[in-house]
């Protein structure tokens, strides 16, 4: 049974649809060229395309033309004539098998090679179809990396063939052998370019795909006695890179902003609820996913970036809190800075900016960052700053007290004075009133 949810169909576009399958695969053979000057090399293009949701090992074995039309024995010659590889999941790419043709061959219009394939299950388990016998869905080139469409525009030049010889597990093609043309021998050699993953796929694809594994596996260790701790030594080396020291405090305070984004995605899990957690929340996402897999969701940057990796390498499941301080800082960053815009929006009741104004805010510090250009004190304490006053008593570690960050921050406010120019008494008086509703609160609560 072909599951709900398709692969686009890579091998289909560039064949035109013809392949032969051999279990959980899908081939079609080009040469390039196949009009071959004596005295020339060419290659044999084997294009792969896994129908399944599990890794294999194909082998490949290149059979040359015993002798050329004059009976001439040795002089189609390959180094290489077999190639291993592992296929991903799903995954799409070619096996280039180069041989050459010595100058004296015979001319003939007629020469036919053969390529053997073995297909090998290397994941336990019974496997599922991403890819139906006819292909998957619709695949859009768009999509793929700028190293990987070059190598597709280039078979898209090439005449693919889907003929199988009886009775056994190859692929077949007839070449030309034209007159000697000499030249210097190209530099090839055999080997699996890849062209497709599930990290080029839609986002929505590859959450259906690993939703077992995000949901069980990655969303129950975001949480903040296992991010805190590193994102809190990412945020002093991301800005002191940018030539801005900041203090424990202030890291602190941005680093839980950045946490709390982490927590929202399962928010039942870690408590905070899902209106508080609004658009940063993951999980109800895979419930609208299941009942209609082709509606729009809007995802996290942190977590679209992730879902990237994981289509890479699904092991970076195992180490989240580690990966995403060091990997996916900024995109997290990102989004702590547009929620901690419109959290100190709401409780200032002042109008920090339009979106678009926002996003280009949020966009300008993360490339000041990224650049290791110059920030300032307007940068760090609007918004994240702020935001991780607001946001302190929820993302409390244990036997920290609910004002221990923020009413040490009024004396780090003091100690900043001197760096301030008259642009920053806004952004002093504002902080000072997010302090105040802080400690008013946590006063409040100790009464």
């Amino acid at each position: 049974m072909i599951d709900s949810v398709q692969y686009p169909d890579v091998l289909g576009a560039l064949t035109g649809g013809s392949r032969v399958a051999m279990g959980a695969m899908q081939f079609a053979l080009a040469l390039n060229p196949d009009v071959i000057c004596a005295g020339r090399a060419s290659e044999v293009i084997l294009l792969a395309q896994n129908a399944s949701d599990q890794k294999v090992e194909i082998a490949a074995l290149l059979h040359l033309p015993d002798h050329d039309a004059k009976r001439q024995k040795g002089r189609f010659i390959s180094r290489s004539a077999r190639v291993a590889v592992p296929v991903q999941p799903g995954e799409v790419g070619y096996i280039s098998l180069p041989f050459g043709i010595l100058p004296d061959t015979a001319t003939s219009d007629q020469y036919k090679l053969s390529v053997d394939v073995e297909v090998r299950s290397v994941s336990q388990g019974k496997p599922a179809r991403v890819r139906g016998q006819d292909g998957g869905v619709t695949f859009n080139p768009d999509t793929i990396s700028a190293d990987a469409r070059v190598h597709y525009e280039a078979l898209q030049e090439l005449t693919f063939s889907a003929h199988k010889p009886a009775l056994r597990n190859a692929l077949d093609a007839t070449f030309t052998v034209t007159e000697a043309r000499l030249a210097p021998p190209p530099k090839l050699k055999a080997q699996w370019t890849s062209l497709w993953t599930i990290a080029d796929a839609d986002e929505r694809l590859i959450m259906l795909r690993y939703a077992d594994l995000i949901t069980v596996k990655v969303l129950p260790q975001l949480r903040r006695q296992k991010l805190l701790p590193p994102l809190v030594e990412s945020t002093k080396t991301h800005f002191s890179d940018a030539g801005y020291t900041l203090h424990d405090v202030e890291a602190t305070l941005i680093a839980k902003m950045l946490t709390l984004i982490l927590e929202y995605a399962s928010p039942q899990d870690s408590a905070h609820g899902f209106m508080a957690a609004g658009n940063y929340s993951i999980t109800p996402l895979f419930q609208r996913l299941l009942r209609d897999t082709n509606q729009e969701i809007t995802l996290p940057r942190w977590f679209n970036g992730f879902l990237r990796l994981l289509g890479q390498d699904e092991r970076v499941a195992d180490y989240a809190p580690r990966v995403i301080p060091r990997t996916l800082y900024l995109p997290l960053l990102y989004d702590a800075v547009e929620h901690a815009f419109a959290l100190v929006q709401q409780v200032s009741g002042q109008s920090l900016g339009e979106k678009n104004e926002i996003e280009a805010y949020a966009a300008q510090l993360i490339e000041m960052l990224e650049n290791k250009r110059a920030v300032n004190f307007q940068r760090v304490y609007l918004p994240l700053v702020m935001g991780g006053v607001l946001v302190n008593d929820k993302i409390l570690m244990p036997g920290e007290q609910q004002d221990d960050q923020v009413s040490q921050l009024v004396n780090i406010l003091d100690e900043r004075r001197q760096e301030m120019t008259i642009d920053d008494a806004d952004i002093v008086e504002l902080t000072e009133q997010m302090i105040h509703r802080a400690t008013k609160i946590y006063g409040h609560r100790g009464e």
